[in-house]
């Protein structure tokens, strides 16, 4: 099996580690990003791959067999459908969607066209986390009766700055809580 070739959808923050990534991994052939802010052609060119501001275009002209989506969170189900349509698997950030409806919209859709859909819930395979919840699960700690969270860690400033952040689909139950809810409440995976 040859190297897959994979398009990226969204250039934000963390569409980029995304790109930085995958551009390392010798299983995988990033060929083409896509974003709507022509700005972040730059990354293109230093990772020597095509741009495109239309991600439509981009799915439709590349030869892909799957992609990555790191788009505001409003976006997955629309933009997941086309590629879903399209017959390309997909690494989809964290949420799934942004309401029940569109999830399911998406889930339909990666069913009707036979594609996998992955959602990137990466918290769920740090390997600290796995063992603390080993740990709650096989009882050695005793019953769990309470939970109190608190992940600490350092945002730059300009994580706070995007609007869709701010608006319905987005806030900290979607973007941040979420990963609490898969690691201690989804399926065990490991």
């Amino acid at each position: 099996m040859g190297r897959v070739r994979l398009g990226l959808i969204g250039l934000g923050m963390i569409g980029r580690v995304h790109a930085e990534t995958a551009a390392k991994l010798p299983q995988c052939e990033l060929v083409a990003v896509s974003d709507v802010n022509s700005n972040t052609e730059i990354i293109a060119n230093a990772l020597q791959i095509s741009y495109f501001r239309d991600y439509i275009e981009m799915i439709d002209t590349e030869n892909l067999e799957g992609v990555i989506i790191a788009v505001p969170n409003n976006l997955h189900a629309d933009v997941g459908v086309a590629c879903a349509q399209r017959h390309l698997h997909m690494l989809l950030e964290k949420p799934i969607a942004s309401t029940l409806a569109d999830a399911d919209r998406l889930i339909a859709a990666a069913r009707t066209h036979n594609v996998q859909l992955l959602i990137g819930h990466h918290r769920r395979f740090n390997a600290a986390i796995n063992a603390a919840r080993d740990m709650i699960y096989s009882g050695k700690i005793g019953s769990l009766i309470g939970v109190s969270i608190l992940w600490s860690m350092y945002k730059p400033q300009e994580y706070f700055e995007l609007a869709w952040r701010k608006l319905k689909g987005g806030g900290p139950i979607l973007i941040n809580t979420i990963h609490e809810i898969a690691i201690f409440w989804a399926p065990r995976l490991l």
